[in-house]
């Protein structure tokens, strides 16, 4: 292993969250949850997820064998979340895999109805960028389904920055315990 090893979490409530039966229970339920909402946004957030996780895992043990383990295990579980959407399909009805394949189709109208709230909660950003169009939204019950858009068109620039200097140390500390050895 090339350079310094990564420093070691002390605390009993990280090891106990970073063990193996912690991990695998709630990538279960989660995995499970997240197809059975048929949903396609949480279904790619668990996937990218997953393969952070693993590139972050490969990263620190550094070896061919890392990089084979990671590739197993994001296989088995692509493996497993395809099992559990035909079984869903068959004996719930729930359709996880067609809305994945009317993606960006002209069918696809969850996509098509987001990329023109996107839309308008950019026109009204621009009518308002300072102060934001909170009001309009409230009166409206309008919603983009996107945080940032949202933050933007409803309190403008400043609450856009406010929301931006509330998540840099979330995401800071996010990485450190991503780069934390855990043992």
């Amino acid at each position: 292993r090339c350079g310094p090893p990564l420093p070691r979490a002390k605390s009993l409530v990280v090891r106990i969250l970073d063990s193996l039966a912690v991990r695998f229970l709630a990538g279960m339920i989660g995995g499970f949850l997240a197809l059975a909402s048929a949903s396609k946004g949480p279904i790619v957030a668990l996937l990218c997820v997953m393969m952070v996780w693993q590139a972050v895992r490969v990263a620190q043990a550094g070896s061919p064998r890392a990089v084979l383990v990671a590739v197993v295990r994001i296989a088995v579980v692509l493996a497993a979340m395809f099992a559990l959407a035909v079984f869903l399909a068959l004996f719930a009805r729930v359709t996880v895999i067609d809305r994945f394949a009317e993606f960006g189709g002209l069918s696809d109208y969850s996509t098509s109805e987001r990329l023109m709230h996107w839309k308008n909660a950019m026109f009204l950003f621009e009518r308002s960028p300072w102060l934001g169009a909170s009001f309009v939204e409230i009166h409206l019950r309008f919603y983009p389904h996107n945080m940032f858009l949202e933050t933007l068109m409803a309190v403008g620039i400043p609450g856009f920055l406010a929301l931006c200097a509330m998540l840099v140390p979330v995401i800071r500390a996010g990485f450190r315990l991503l780069f934390t050895r855990h043992e």
